[in-house]
């Protein structure tokens, strides 16, 4: 007769230290990372931490547990990604606020090139983009990615005029070419939708040039004004 198969063992501390991270258990992550504290920054298979699972899962409160345990708030995973990427990425302003407080980096790229400043410009909501750029350097606002694309360019392409306004408010370069030669002005008239006007025009009122109006980009002989 078959003996029966033995129960699963334990789950390694690794995956339980991210799994409280998940579940937002911090009683089992405080008794974790005190039992072991290199767990606090241990990676998994994506090489994520348990800081980077509390943003992805919104565990605010585990994530400051991990902070003040002396988590690294810079770690970055496989694709080069910090907490604060992933915090822009999903738009979560309250994350945002507790990793610049402990000094997270915002100039960190990841594979792509970009920072969470280009991250945040995905939602609609500009508030991620403000904080971000509240805490800006002179002439960090144009960071390219590795399609030289700067935050305005995003911007530009996800029509939004109210981020566009801030950025420019902030002395983003309306005119610096990406890798295809496209400035930010050729993104928003590119675009189909018809309240990208407003973005066109938050564009041109900071300089409404004839140069900028005819910058050509290096693949046809379109101009920004043509395709809009």
């Amino acid at each position: 007769m078959a003996s029966e198969p033995s129960p699963p063992g334990p789950a390694p501390l690794g995956s339980q230290v991210h799994a409280a991270a998940v579940n937002g258990d911090r009683s089992t992550l405080v008794k974790l990372i005190t039992a072991d504290p290199s767990l606090r920054d241990r990676e998994d298979q994506f090489g994520r931490t348990p800081l980077m699972y509390c943003v992805l899962a919104d565990r605010l409160d585990c994530a400051e547990t991990l902070l003040k345990a002396g988590a690294s708030v810079n770690q970055t995973d496989h694709s080069r990604r910090t907490a604060l990427h992933l915090a822009a990425q999903k738009g979560n302003v309250r994350f945002l606020k507790l990793l610049l407080s402990r000094r997270a980096d915002w100039l960190k790229k990841d594979l792509e090139d970009m920072t969470a400043l280009h991250l945040a410009t995905r939602h609609a909501s500009s508030k991620p983009l403000a904080l971000l750029l509240k805490h800006l350097g002179p002439g960090e606002v144009d960071s390219q990615d590795k399609n030289k694309q700067t935050a305005l360019h995003w911007s530009a392409f996800y029509n939004r005029p109210e981020h566009v306004r801030l950025l420019i408010k902030q002395d983003s370069n309306i005119g610096i070419p990406d890798i295809e030669g496209k400035i930010p002005l050729h993104w928003a008239a590119h675009s189909q939708e018809p309240s990208a006007t407003h973005t066109v025009h938050c564009i041109l009122e900071a300089a409404p040039t004839e140069s900028l109006l005819n910058w050509q980009d290096y693949l046809s002989d379109a101009t920004a004004l043509r395709r809009g």
